[in-house]
């Protein structure tokens, strides 16, 4: 029978399943987890809290065949922005909502799904953020604000265009691009670069009537909190005259109102 015997076969589906169940274990720990940090986050700010996200469930076996569950229309809302709008089964669960003083606020935990490999090597990976989005009365221009990283090194030396600033620290700190540079040079005015060497480097993400910041993988409470007062702090800087110039009396009538 060899040293191989009947029993190998026993003692390896053993051992896989006992890691199946710990990794299992471990995925609903930390699920569970999440979900009480963002109930308790919810409660503490005062926002609403959709633990599933705004995706419709199916109603009827029918209707299962048909309705992408994972849909959820902030998704459609932020199609234009990174991460968004990457792999497949996008979806958005804990969902933190408020209309405040204009402000239609949104935090959310996002994810999508990639491939890689192929035949028997393929194998599925899952992309998780954290997305903090803030909707007003402002047309922004399509701002991005990078953390200055080796490929935006190497795309200059290829051409790719990165604003300039006075400020050295921060052209060394921060990738610019947009694609209005009187608008954003207008929008990073001193005081607002000021504001940004202080903060921790973020995406930052502007566009149509959103300003959006996103880590990887889950931002804790406090970051959530953090990023929160500093994105309200940005928008408290924009100019009087480019409030004037690009603002408008929002339609909606709520922060689900799309």
């Amino acid at each position: 029978m060899g040293f191989f015997g009947d029993g190998f076969i026993f003692w390896v589906l053993g051992i896989i399943a006992a890691i199946s169940l710990v990794v299992g274990y471990l995925a609903k720990r930390q699920h569970d987890k999440r979900w009480r940090e963002m109930s308790e986050l919810a409660v503490g700010l005062g926002f609403d809290y959709y633990p599933e996200g705004l995706a419709k469930q199916p109603d009827g076996f029918f209707e299962s065949l048909l309705l992408n569950v994972s849909a959820c229309p902030l998704i459609d809302q932020l199609v234009g922005f990174e991460p968004f709008g990457s792999g497949y089964g996008e979806a958005v669960d804990n969902l933190l909502v408020k209309q405040q003083d204009g402000l239609s606020i949104y935090v959310m935990d996002y994810y999508y799904k990639t491939r890689d490999g192929s035949g028997k090597n393929e194998s599925e990976r899952t992309h998780r953020y954290t997305v903090v989005a803030i909707r007003h009365g402002l047309i922004w221009p399509h701002l991005r604000l990078s953390p200055e990283g080796f490929a935006h090194k190497v795309g200059k030396m290829f051409g790719m265009k990165d604003l300039s600033f006075e400020s050295e620290e921060f052209n060394q700190k921060y990738f610019v691009s947009s694609n209005d540079e009187k608008s954003t040079y207008d929008i990073l005015h001193p005081q607002c670069i000021d504001l940004l060497l202080r903060l921790p480097a973020r995406e930052w993400q502007a566009g149509g009537m959103y300003l959006l910041v996103y880590e990887s993988g889950y931002m804790s409470p406090q970051g959530i909190r953090r990023v929160l007062q500093d994105m309200h702090d940005f928008i408290s800087l924009v100019p009087d005259y480019v409030r004037q110039d690009r603002g408008f009396e929002p339609k909606w009538t709520g922060a689900l109102d799309f």
